[in-house]
């Protein structure tokens, strides 16, 4: 099999969705990946909403975490110390244990 056999192979759904509308240089180049902007995003647009949460913990959830353990966290990937994954992780299971485990 040549490599733009294989590349079209690997690229099946694209390629019948819409392989005649696409020039063949793109349907014979390796696929690629992306990468959110997820710090960005936290440290810009979502930084609001990020601080508001870790500041007011889901009431069920803050009897299981020691207290100023997740603002540390956050402190940490605001000073560059951690990955955006850590608050991030925090910030979605605290949103959900307020929206779902509701007292």
């Amino acid at each position: 099999m040549t490599r733009a056999a294989v590349l079209v192979h690997k690229k099946a759904l694209l390629v019948e969705a819409l392989g005649d509308l696409l020039p063949q240089e793109l349907l014979t180049q390796w696929k690629r990946t992306f990468t959110l902007p997820w710090e960005a995003w936290l440290r810009g647009p979502l930084r609001a909403r990020m601080d508001a949460s870790f500041a007011d913990p889901a009431p069920l959830l803050a009897a299981y975490l020691r207290p100023g353990g997740v603002r540390s966290v956050w402190r940490d990937f605001l000073a560059g110390k951690t990955t955006w994954s850590r608050p991030w992780s925090l910030y979605v299971l605290n949103e959900w244990c307020r929206r779902h485990l509701a007292a």
